[in-house]
């Protein structure tokens, strides 16, 4: 015995009832995934309730994250510009200072240089026999001091040291069994007239000194 397929077909009010009820979940759905929820009181600032996120949302969110990135970028910079400038001053300071004190120590080393060579001059003209250049003999001390003066001025000079602003003071104390060779050289300055810190200057080293003995004869 065969059944009618038309007894197994839904009927007409069943079938309309079950897509009205399908419409009106697809509707709920579509309203509940559209609706956000605030995120820190910020409107517009929050996550869908169902469904995936609202494309406006993710926009804002990215171009929210973008500022964020650019600001934080340009205070990076900022504190990198301050920490440059605090360690550039410092630095600076401290090569000028090692280039002032380098500088001095080569014309000291130039000074004693040529006390050295005036020295030898000295004990040279001492006991060489000259005439004209006896040491016993005050008078002719002079002439000792001017030849030892144009040998430091010329040692001075082949150091390549630069002219001093003033003259070098050349200077021989005699005593009966020795003579002192004393040279005074004054250096220019780099950093002019120096810091003022309060009541004090602080400045580089311009006074260069060198003394040197020679032992003379017993009977000088």
């Amino acid at each position: 015995m065969k059944l009618p397929l038309s007894r197994f077909a839904p009927s007409p009010s069943l079938a309309s009832r079950e897509g009205g009820i399908r419409a009106t979940g697809d509707t709920l759905g579509a309203g509940r995934r559209g609706r956000l929820r605030p995120f820190l009181g910020v409107p517009g600032l929050g996550h869908a309730v169902r469904g995936a996120r609202p494309a406006a949302s993710a926009e804002f969110m990215q171009d929210t994250g973008d500022t964020f990135a650019a600001g934080l970028r340009r205070r990076q910079r900022g504190v990198a510009a301050v920490e440059f400038a605090l360690i550039a001053g410092v630095m600076v300071m401290l090569l000028m200072g090692m280039f002032v004190y380098w500088r001095v120590l080569q014309a000291q080393q130039s000074v004693a240089r040529a006390t050295g060579d005036g020295a030898r001059m000295v004990q040279h003209l001492a006991f060489g026999g000259m005439a004209g250049f006896n040491p016993a003999k005050p008078a002719e001390r002079a002439n000792i001091l001017q030849a030892t003066t144009d040998v430091v001025n010329q040692s001075l000079t082949a150091s390549g040291i630069p002219p001093g602003t003033a003259p070098t003071q050349v200077q021989i104390d005699w005593t009966s069994s020795q003579a002192t060779l004393s040279v005074v050289y004054m250096l220019p300055p780099v950093l002019g007239q120096g810091l003022q810190v309060g009541s004090q200057t602080l400045g580089e080293p311009t006074r260069l000194e060198a003394r040197s003995l020679i032992r003379l004869a017993p009977g000088s």
